[in-house]
């Protein structure tokens, strides 16, 4: 097995026969009771089922039950192999990758695999109810359609693990939510291979034909790369209603594997560059990874703009995505629905704080004017070239799922309760370091640094237990979203892992729909009503040219949700704290960033802040800056915010 890309089976080696299975509503099968025949072909019979270990007053425990083929159910090698391609696949969590239950055997019957059932349809099905004479779909609603898969796709390769079949019928739709989600997650590619080497079928592929690569019909090395074609094939096809290859057996195979790639329709044309990358004969010509190919399909724009309206998604179930720009009142509206859809309330109380709903939605990232702009609008400040330059350049994201976010950073008191319920000591305390903190006594600058009598309990100002937690590390934000995921049962049914946000998350809820330097507008001055900065109470205490004119009245951090919140209701986005993000820091990674959900870079010596402080000017405490800081900085203007997922 090569250490890159796991896959299942090998090339056909020989043959067994077996009998014929006859089953039948009603029939147990173990303490499985079959409902209902799904289908029936050569990669065996599925059935409806019910599991009575998962039925309850609010479950029917419906499961799928998928049979291996006649040939192969009572062969203890193919099964075995089978088994072991299971375990495999069965690893994979994702929201996007049906889940696998369970494998089971029986006696005269043999092995068989257990899923999750998903009430809705095919993407096959859909295609032709949507499509019925095969003219293809808008390319908005095929980006809609691919982009969970391509996701699915992508941790699945970074599990080093390839799914080798492909297509429209290995996709569900859940017709209740519109998710879609990938099944048969390599095992349709291990029952082929089975069927060749244990019966006296010949099945010399490990694919379906018309999905398949290059590398897959000459029987070399498959990856990441062998999926991404197979994706571009279904694109081709829900785009035009046709596939790019045509013919039957060595025919087809000899035309993928040496044949040019054909024209896309007028309507799509734009779209050729894209299809030409993806499904280039040299898998190390295509995209990165599946998700720059959807990218760059939904980037891509005709040279003449369409006359017909676009729908934005084919499947019904979910309120719209927050547009961008985005009025307050829009954003409130959408919000509004999500709650509605989610059955949840936009605020609601959990044992870190208020955590606030924010809907999906897309935003400009970064700044749109150059560095050189940015120095002379900010020139009171005495900014630095370096800091503009870090945020370009500005492009679209999009975070394509809703979360939770705390409505302010993590408070004092919420930080005593782990400490108290944990007797968890931070990296200030433990190292005997410190942090950084005020003492009032010293001689000439009185901001201290590094000294062992401050920590999070003392910055050497009066804290309440509603201020910020401050002299915080990367690592013991860690600590503290370690027990909340161990610990905290939440009043939200959906509600999954506690984490940091990325920037990309903060970005997004910070602006709140807005495209200004902060959610209120351009004008620095504005900034004393949104957050506590350097203003005019800290000029009239400490001289600094760089104060804006607006007095806090707060020297220091203040408690939380002193100044008015943005339209999703987050307060303190600017000023007050920095907050500890997920991401590591590099300075490029605007250059390289993905569209959809940027996860930041995989690697770092250096993580991300965001948000600006009370020590801060107002330059650092605008929507788009970035800054860093190793994991084991300490200071007393550095805190953190938490995310809840939802699933």
């Amino acid at each position: 097995m090569n250490d890159e890309y796991q896959s299942v089976g090998d090339r056909p080696t020989r043959s067994a026969a077996a009998p014929i299975t006859v089953l039948a509503p009603g029939q147990k099968i173990g303490r499985f009771k079959l409902v209902e025949m799904l289908g029936h072909g050569g990669m065996g019979q599925a059935w409806k089922a019910v599991d009575p270990d998962r039925r309850d007053e609010d479950h029917d425990g419906f499961v799928v039950l998928k049979l291996l083929p006649d040939a192969l159910r009572l062969n203890e090698d193919a099964t075995e192999e089978f088994k072991g391609a299971y375990r495999r696949v069965q690893a994979l969590h994702h929201e996007h990758i049906c889940p696998l239950f369970d494998v089971g055997e029986v006696a005269g019957l043999g092995c068989f695999q257990v899923m999750q059932f998903l009430k809705g349809m095919t993407l096959r099905a859909l295609i032709r109810q949507e499509d019925p004479q095969r003219v293809g779909l808008r390319q908005q609603q095929v980006v809609a359609l691919l982009k969970p898969i391509a996701r699915a796709l992508d941790y699945a390769h970074r599990q080093k693990l390839i799914h080798r079949d492909i297509k429209p019928d290995n996709m569900l739709i859940d017709s209740e939510t519109g998710d879609v989600h990938l099944i048969d997650f390599g095992l349709a590619a291990q029952v082929r291979t089975s069927m060749s080497k244990y019966s006296q079928q010949r099945m010399s592929t490990s694919g379906t034909e018309a999905y398949m690569s290059p590398e897959q019909w000459q029987g070399k090395l498959q990856d990441a790369a062998s999926d991404q074609w197979a994706l571009a094939v279904v694109a081709w096809e829900l785009l035009t209603g046709q596939l790019p290859f045509h013919g039957d057996g060595t025919q087809l195979g000899f035309a993928v594997c040496q044949a040019e790639l054909g024209s896309l329709p007028d309507g799509v044309q734009h779209l050729q560059v894209v299809f030409d990358k993806a499904m280039s004969k040299d898998h190390r010509q295509r995209y990165k990874t599946c998700r720059n190919f959807l990218q760059a399909l939904a980037d891509a724009k005709p040279v003449a703009p369409a006359t017909a309206a676009v729908p934005t998604i084919i499947v019904p179930g979910r309120p719209p995505w927050l547009g961008f720009p985005a009025s307050e009142a829009e954003v409130k509206d959408i919000q509004q629905q999500w709650a509605k859809h989610l059955n949840m309330p936009v605020v609601s109380q959990h044992a870190s704080g208020e955590m606030v709903l924010i809907p999906p939605g897309e935003f400009l990232m970064g700044t749109a004017q150059t560095p050189d702009e940015m120095m002379q609008l900010f020139a009171k400040f005495e900014p630095k070239l370096e800091w503009f330059a870090d945020e370009q350049p500005q492009h679209r994201v999009q975070i394509t799922r809703p979360f939770l976010l705390g409505k302010s950073a993590v408070t004092v008191g919420a930080f005593r309760n782990f400490v108290t319920a944990t007797g968890y000591v931070t990296e200030p305390e433990q190292d005997g370091a410190g942090g950084w903190g005020y003492d009032p006594d010293a001689d000439g600058n009185k901001f201290v640094g590094r000294q062992s009598r401050f920590h999070w309990r003392n910055t050497g100002w009066e804290q309440s237990e509603m201020h910020p937690v401050v002299n915080i590390t990367w690592n013991d934000t860690a600590a503290f979203l370690d027990y909340v995921n161990q610990h905290t049962t939440s009043p939200i049914s959906n509600a999954g892992m506690w984490r940091l946000e990325t920037e990309a998350e903060w970005e997004y809820s910070c602006r709140a729909g807005t495209g200004a330097y902060y959610f209120n507008g351009n004008d620095p001055e504005k900034l004393v009503q949104i957050g506590n900065c350097i203003d005019g109470t800290w000029h009239d205490k400490w001289r600094n040219k760089r104060a804006i004119n607006g007095k806090s009245g707060f020297l220091f951090s203040a408690p939380i949700c002193q100044f008015q919140a943005n339209a999703f209701g987050l307060h303190d986005m600017h000023g007050n704290v920095w907050e500890w993000c997920g991401d590591w820091y590099n300075k490029g990674y605007y250059e390289q960033s993905e569209g959809e959900d940027p996860q930041g870079p995989s690697s770092g010596s250096s993580r991300v802040l965001r948000g600006g402080s009370w020590g801060s000017s107002a330059t650092y405490c605008r929507s788009a800056f970035r800054s860093y800081n190793v994991p084991l900085n300490r200071y007393y203007n550095i805190g953190f915010r938490v995310l809840c997922e939802l699933v």
